[in-house]
């Protein structure tokens, strides 16, 4: 039997340790990455959903317009659903939700009032600063 000379094999524990201390550093960057892609991620989740709640407020709206001429039960039920999924979104922001009509040239005027050429915009303002504005016509 030959016997083994030199260092046993096998790794120490202070190179253990100082690889994994090296390691630790060379992540923290990966995981700020990650998690900035997790807030880019929410935010575009919640872009398109409140463009999609818009859009259909904006097809309520045009379909009621061609039926009756005026406003009706349909664009409640829509404006009802754009605001239920901007609180099921946001429950802790108390965001604040409100449609202005902007005619072309001019200042913005109430939703209520908006006529033909002009373009209704929704605008939703959270507690924390964020803003969104997107056109519903």
């Amino acid at each position: 039997m030959s016997e083994l000379r030199g260092k046993p094999a096998g790794f120490s524990l202070l190179e253990v340790l100082l690889t994994l201390f090296i390691l630790s550093f060379a992540l923290l960057p990966l995981s700020a990455m990650v998690a900035n892609s997790l807030q880019q991620v929410r935010g575009s989740d919640a872009a398109s959903r409140l463009l999609l709640a818009a859009s259909n407020l904006a097809e309520a709206r045009q379909l009621e317009t061609v039926r009756q001429g005026k406003a009706g039960t349909l664009e409640t039920v829509a404006t009802e659903a754009l605001q239920h999924t901007v609180q099921t979104m946001w429950p802790d922001q108390s965001p604040l939700l409100d449609l202005t009509c902007r005619e072309p040239g001019g200042l913005p005027v109430a939703a209520a009032d908006c006529a033909a050429p002009a373009q209704l915009w929704l605008h939703l303002t959270l507690a924390s600063g964020q803003r969104w504005q997107l056109p519903v016509d």
